[in-house]
C-alpha cells in the first residue's frame, strides 16, 4: 500500500476510534461491564492501527542515528564540532562491547583520536563482524545516539521514546491522572517541586525536593526521565508504589498511593485583608495556554473587590510555554515598542527575537513578586521582566537558573522517537542570561525552615529511650516546629529531652503518656506538621510580602515604569 493510499485508511480508523469513544461517554451509565468491553474494543482498534503504521514505517535506528546527529550538529545552541560528536558516537559503540580484547584490537587497528564518519563506520563494522554478545545492531545505534547527546553535557537535551512523549506533554494539560505532583528533570531523575492540594501525593506525605527512585519496585534511577514519568502516571483508581529519596534521610521511603484525576489550575487567587487593607494573592503554578485568560479573570475579580495591592507567587513554578508570556506580562505593566520584555537568541537565527507588547495593563496597584529555587524557565523570564520593566520588587530566593529554551524534533515516521534539544538562550530586558546562576531577588528573604519538615512513618516500630534512628531526628524537627522542646538537639537520639518533648506533645493531643515514638504518636506528629505547613501564617516569605505591600500602601507609593537599555557595542548585542 503506497503512502498516499495509506492515510485514508488511518483516517477511517481514527474516526472509528472517535466514534467508539463517544459511545463510551454516552453509555457509561449502562454498566461497568459494558464500559470495560468498549474499552477493550478501543484498545484493540488502537493496536491494529499501530500495527499497520509500524508495517509501513518500520523503525530504522540507522536512519534515526543520522537524523539525530544532524539535528544536534545543526540546532544545538552550543554548536558542537561534528568531529567531537563522531568521537562520542565511537565511544558509545565501544561501551557496549564486553570483550576487552576486541576493544583493544579495534583501538590498535584504528586511529580513534580522529573523529569522523569513516572511523565510526569502521568501528561499527568491526563490532558487527566480531562481537559475539547478544547486542543487536539497533542496540549499538541506540548507544551511539545516547553517547552523542551525553557529550553535550546539557541535562535538557535528551532522547525521548515515542511512548513517553505523551507523558511529557500531559503536564501542560488542565488535568491529568496521576499522584498530584509538579516535577522537573534533575539529571534525568524526577524531582518533585510542587504538591497539589488534596492530592494522593499530599496524603502520602511527599515533599518538595523528594526524588522518585522506584516505581512499583522498578529502580528508575537509570531510566530516562520520560520513561520514569510515564510509569508514575497511569489509569485512574489504580495503585502505585513509589520509592522516595528524601534529602537528609539515608534510607529510601516506600509510599503507596491511588492515582486520581488531578485538576491543574494554572493560576489561582485569593483576597487577603490585613490591617483593613485588601490585597490580592495570585499564585501562578505553571505557564499554559490558558494562563493569561485565567489570570485576567482573577485580576478582574480583585479589581471588583477593591484590592489595593498584589502579591504574585511563582515559587515552585517550573515553567511552561514561553509563548504565553507576552499576553500575561501585558496585564501587569505597560508595553514598549522600544524595549522588549525579553529576547531569545535562537541557534538558527543571526538576529535575536525580541518579545514586545503594547497592550494596556489592567493592574495599577503596588506589586511584589515571590520566587524560590524551584522557580524555573518561564517563571524566571516572567520575574525578570516584571522587575526590570515594571520596577516590581522580587522577594524570596534566587531562582533555578534555566536560561535555555528547548524544542522537540521527531525522528523517522509518525511513530518515531524524539530528540529534545536546547535550541536557544533567553535574555532579560537588560540582556542578562540566568543559565546556571539564577535570577537574584531584590529583597532576599529565607523561608521558614520548618516548612520543609517531612512527615514521619514508623510502621509498627516503637522507639524508646536511648534509641538512635533517622526517624527520631525527623520527630525532633517536627517537635521543634510545633513548639515542643525548642532547645532539643536534632541528633536522632531519643534522649531524656526528646522523651519529655514527646510526652508534652502526647499530653496536648490526648495520647497515652509514654515519651516514646510509637505509631500513634507518629501519625499525630504527621497530622500536626501537615497542618503547620498548610497554614499561610507560617510562610515567612508570604508574610514578608504582605508586610512589604503594607509599607508601600502606607507611604502611598506608586511603582514607576523603568525602561532598561540593552547593552550595545555599536552593533546589535550578541547574545551568545
Amino acid at each position: 500500500m503506497k503512502l498516499a493510499r495509506f492515510f485514508p485508511h488511518i483516517v477511517r480508523r481514527m474516526a472509528l476510534v472517535g466514534m467508539t469513544g463517544l459511545i463510551l461517554f454516552t453509555m457509561a451509565a449502562c454498566g461497568e461491564g459494558l464500559s470495560d468491553r468498549i474499552n477493550e474494543i478501543v484498545d484493540e482498534i488502537t493496536r491494529q492501527i499501530r500495527e499497520q503504521i509500524e508495517e509501513q514505517f518500520k523503525p530504522d535506528k540507522n536512519r534515526d542515528f543520522y537524523e539525530l546527529f544532524d539535528r544536534v550538529a545543526d540546532y544545538h545552541y552550543d554548536r558542537p564540532e561534528p568531529s567531537d560528536l563522531w568521537l562520542a558516537a565511537i565511544a558509545g559503540l565501544l561501551s557496549g562491547v564486553t570483550d576487552e580484547t576486541l576493544v583493544e584490537d579495534i583501538t590498535e587497528a584504528l586511529d580513534l583520536d580522529i573523529g569522523s564518519e569513516e572511523t565510526f563506520l569502521l568501528v561499527f563494522a568491526a563490532i558487527n563482524e566480531f562481537d559475539e554478545s547478544e547486542m543487536t545492531e539497533d542496540d549499538y545505534w541506540m548507544l551511539a545516539m545516547f553517547a552523542v547527546l551525553s557529550s553535550l553535557e546539557d541535562p535538557y537535551s535528551r532522547y525521548v521514546r515515542f511512548e513517553d512523549f505523551a507523558a511529557l506533554q500531559q503536564g501542560s494539560q488542565e488535568s491529568f491522572v496521576g499522584i498530584g505532583v509538579g516535577v522537573e528533570n534533575a539529571d534525568n531523575n524526577i524531582r518533585i517541586v510542587h504538591i497539589f492540594p488534596n492530592s494522593p501525593a499530599e496524603g502520602a506525605g511527599i515533599m518538595p525536593g523528594d526524588v522518585i527512585t522506584h516505581v512499583d519496585g522498578v529502580d528508575v534511577r537509570e531510566a530516562s526521565y520520560e520513561m520514569a514519568l510515564s510509569l508514575v502516571l497511569g489509569k485512574v483508581d489504580t495503585e502505585v508504589e513509589l520509592g522516595i529519596k528524601r534529602p537528609g534521610l539515608a534510607s529510601i521511603l516506600t509510599l503507596t498511593m491511588i492515582r486520581s484525576v488531578i485538576p491543574t489550575p494554572t493560576a489561582v487567587g485569593e483576597l487577603i485583608e490585613v490591617d483593613a487593607r485588601l490585597m490580592g494573592y495570585l499564585r501562578i503554578n505553571t505557564f499554559g495556554n490558558q494562563t493569561a485568560a485565567i489570570t485576567e479573570e482573577i485580576l478582574e475579580g480583585f479589581i471588583a473587590a477593591g484590592y489595593e495591592g498584589l502579591i504574585i507567587d511563582v515559587r515552585n513554578n517550573s515553567g511552561g510555554a514561553l509563548g504565553t508570556l507576552n499576553a500575561l506580562l501585558a496585564l501587569f505593566m505597560q508595553g514598549s515598542e522600544d524595549v522588549p520584555f525579553f529576547t531569545i537568541d535562537w541557534v538558527d537565527s543571526d538576529t535575536p527575537q525580541k518579545f514586545y507588547s503594547t497592550g494596556e495593563p489592567i493592574v495599577d496597584v503596588p506589586m511584589v513578586l515571590l520566587t524560590n529555587g524551584f522557580s524555573a524557565s518561564a517563571s524566571e523570564v516572567f520575574a525578570s521582566a516584571l522587575h526590570e520593566r515594571g520596577n516590581v520588587e522580587i522577594l524570596g530566593e534566587t531562582t533555578f537558573g534555566k536560561g535555555s529554551v528547548q524544542t522537540a524534533f521527531q525522528l523517522g515516521g509518525p511513530l518515531g522517537d524524539y530528540v529534545w534539544l536546547t535550541v536557544g538562550n533567553w535574555f532579560t530586558a537588560a540582556g542578562v542570561n540566568v543559565r546556571g546562576v539564577g535570577y537574584e531577588p531584590s529583597l532576599p528573604v529565607e523561608q521558614n525552615p520548618y516548612l520543609n519538615t517531612p512527615p514521619i512513618f514508623v510502621g509498627e516500630t516503637v522507639y524508646e529511650l536511648d534509641d538512635e534512628h533517622e526517624l527520631i531526628e525527623v520527630a525532633q524537627r517536627i517537635l521543634k516546629a510545633l513548639g515542643f522542646g525548642e532547645t532539643l538537639d536534632v541528633n536522632g537520639i531519643l534522649d531524656s529531652a526528646t522523651a519529655a518533648a514527646l510526652e508534652a506533645f502526647q499530653a496536648a493531643n490526648d495520647l497515652p503518656l509514654s515519651g516514646q515514638l510509637d505509631p500513634q504518636t507518629a501519625v499525630a506528629l504527621t497530622t500536626a506538621i501537615t497542618a503547620y505547613r498548610n497554614n499561610p501564617d507560617h510562610d515567612d516569605q508570604r508574610q514578608a510580602a504582605i508586610a512589604f505591600l503594607l509599607g508601600l500602601l502606607a507611604e502611598d507609593l506608586e511603582p514607576e515604569l523603568t525602561l532598561p537599555k540593552l547593552p550595545t557595542t555599536g552593533e546589535e548585542q550578541p547574545l551568545a
